[in-house]
């Protein structure tokens, strides 16, 4: 931890804190209930590992005590500049408060430290507090279970059809388990590769999600849920966590199988198991707003929906900016048609320039 030396004004501090090295981080973070496990170390690491992102993490102190922590990772292309992002490939993950009276002078740091950085815009995804008369640069929707009122009450908020969907999935002879191996990574990689084709998108290369059994789901912080007919895995997800929190981060299945209903025996084997850990949220992650199908079925698990707003600002023209375009994940159609090989080829590519 490099000691308190920068200074802002006469109040505000900058504590450097690398979260590659060390348990500091973390242990500023764990302690705080809204953090997600976005906010944690692994993640930092994953990130680094995989696409050489540099962590730029900042404690704001003010005359020693905390006032927030935000974490950001420098994004560094040749394709797509250099910008700082809290945090890339992760559905939320913005500063974290001790006193949001003081956001504005926060907001005021980080624009300092983007400044001498040379980043093109900093971006902060789903800030509690965000900056004063600022529009959103981009608004998802956010899904949300609780998981507090126990199995019998959620269950009983699912819509007919889940219900339904999950006891023809009872009825198979589909095996679900919870597992934290490499080799259930691999599995899951290989359906997620289909899946991706299926949507005519890229996978995120191997080692991604390698970094993520490694430094998340091997220390503790998710699982892999497969289901199994026979020996082989034909639907799965991962489910990443930290205290009290979930988030359904990825999913994949084989469409040959979908008439067993794989997926939904293994969202309700996941939540089952969530709440015997004593979990009291599961975030579904985010939903672009055109996306009504995805959103349906998040509805239909009995989540609750809220908006999720990411601020975006330009360094060049000072600025804020306003509401882009509504962003759906899109890639030329291509890629349906490309062996799967070729595929994972184009993500090794593809997902360095991008966060």
């Amino acid at each position: 931890m490099i000691p308190v030396a920068e200074t802002v004004g006469s109040r505000l501090a900058i504590d450097r804190i690398d979260p590659l090295v060390g348990e500091t981080w973390d242990s500023l973070v764990a302690v705080r209930g809204e953090h997600s496990v976005f906010h944690r170390s692994a993640w930092a690491k994953v990130l680094a590992e995989t696409y050489g992102h540099r962590p730029v993490y900042l404690r704001i102190l003010r005359d020693g005590l905390e006032v927030a922590l935000v974490p950001l990772m420098e994004v560094s292309s040749c394709l797509t500049g250099r910008r700082g992002v809290s945090l890339p490939f992760a559905d939320f993950g913005g500063p974290l408060w001790d006193h949001p009276g003081l956001a504005a002078s926060v907001y005021s740091v980080v624009l300092e430290v983007a400044a001498e950085r040379k980043w093109k815009h900093v971006e902060i995804r789903g800030s509690s507090v965000p900056p004063d008369a600022c529009r959103p640069w981009q608004v998802y929707e956010a899904h949300q279970l609780d998981l507090r009122p126990g199995l019998e009450a959620i269950e009983q908020g699912f819509s007919s059809a889940v219900r339904r969907a999950i006891r023809k999935g009872q009825r198979s002879n589909l095996m679900v388990s919870i597992e934290r191996g490499d080799e259930a990574m691999e599995s899951f990689y290989a359906l997620h590769c289909r899946t991706r084709r299926r949507h005519g998108l890229p996978p995120q290369p191997i080692r991604f999600f390698r970094a993520i059994s490694n430094h998340l789901i091997g220390c503790g912080l998710g699982e892999v849920v497969l289901a199994r007919l026979g020996s082989e895995a034909v639907a799965g997800a991962v489910f990443l966590r930290s205290g009290r929190s979930a988030v359904y981060k990825f999913g994949a299945s084989d469409p040959e199988h979908w008439p067993c209903r794989p997926n939904q025996l293994v969202m309700w084997c996941a939540i089952r198991f969530l709440c015997e850990l004593g979990c009291d949220h599961l975030s579904f992650g985010r939903t672009s707003l055109a996306d009504l199908g995805l959103s349906r079925f998040k509805l239909s698990w009995g989540s609750a929906a809220n908006p999720l707003n990411y601020q975006r600002y330009n360094t060049r023209s000072d600025t804020w900016l306003s509401t882009g375009p509504v962003r759906a994940e899109s890639y030329p159609m291509v890629f349906k048609h490309l062996p799967i090989a070729i595929n994972q080829i184009a993500g090794r590519l593809i997902y360095p320039h991008l966060d």
